[in-house]
Order: C-alpha cells, then structure tokens, then sequence
C-alpha cells in the first residue's frame, strides 16, 4: 500500500476513534453544562485566578460573542461571577464560584477514577506504549505548527 493512502486512511481511523472516546462518560458535558461551558470552567480552573473574557476566549479559541454567551449562562448557573478589577475598573474579571470549583473538581476526579479503571484493564506495558506514542505525537505536532502555522478559516 502506497504510504500516503495508509497514513490518510491512519489519521482517518486516528480521528474517528477520537471522536468516539468523546462520547464516552468521561468527556460527557459536565451535568448540565454546554461543552463550552465546560471548557471555560476548566480553563479557569487552570488558571486558579480571575482572567479576563478576553483571555479566556483566546484560550479556548472563540470569540468575545461565544464567550459572552457562554460567561452569562454560566453566571446564571452559580458558577462564576464577574467582578471589576481592582487596578482597573474598565476591566471585568471572571472568578468560579464555590460551586463551580466544587463541580469541576468533581467531574476531573470522576474521569480521573475512570481512566486508571480503563488503564488497569489495559496493562502496564500498553499503558507505557500509549502515553509514550501520545506524547510523540504532541511533539511531532508542536513542532509541525511551529513551521506550519494555522490559516485562521471564517
């Protein structure tokens, strides 16, 4: 087989098996929450600090419409608050809640205990070759987006 049809066929079944684990429980949308939603009280989350809309929207890659829209109904949910900032009242920040933190950390210890069930099914060995492989292909890709940078599409 020529080895750019079996590369192309790869990346289709690679994407595809991606897609799939989406579905599974522990990338399900959080409760109730929107997977936008979500991706904003993660990436809170990883900040540990208020941000901006600005800075989340450049983190997850949306717009400040999409991320408007996703800061009210989380706002209406209890999760965040938006509060001026000290050093600059022209500036909104955005800070979880108790709540919020409470259920985002939840649901990563929930995925957590869901993934070393799925790793002790798969074996150290597997577990090896798997993270090994996955951190490769983060390289490979960091690198190839490095001399390659993405056109912005509408």
């Amino acid at each position: 087989m020529d080895d750019e049809i079996y590369f192309r066929q790869a990346a289709e079944k690679v994407l595809m098996l991606l897609s799939k684990s989406q579905n599974k429980p522990m990338h399900r949308n959080v409760r109730h929450l929107s997977m936008g939603e979500a991706g904003i009280l993660r990436c809170l989350n990883s900040k540990g600090d208020a941000t901006t809309a600005g800075e989340l929207g450049r983190m997850m890659g949306i717009g400040s419409g999409g991320v408007a829209n996703l800061l009210n109904s989380l706002e209406k949910k209890g999760y965040i608050i938006r509060k001026m900032s000290p050093d600059d009242r022209r500036r909104i920040m955005v800070l979880m809640t108790d709540s919020g933190k409470e259920l985002i950390q939840r649901k990563q210890q929930e995925a957590l205990n869901l993934t070393v069930g799925l790793l002790t099914q798969l074996g150290k060995e597997d577990t090896g070759h798997l993270i090994r492989i996955y951190q490769k292909m983060l390289e490979i890709a960091e690198d190839y987006l490095k001399h390659n940078p993405c056109e912005e599409t509408e």
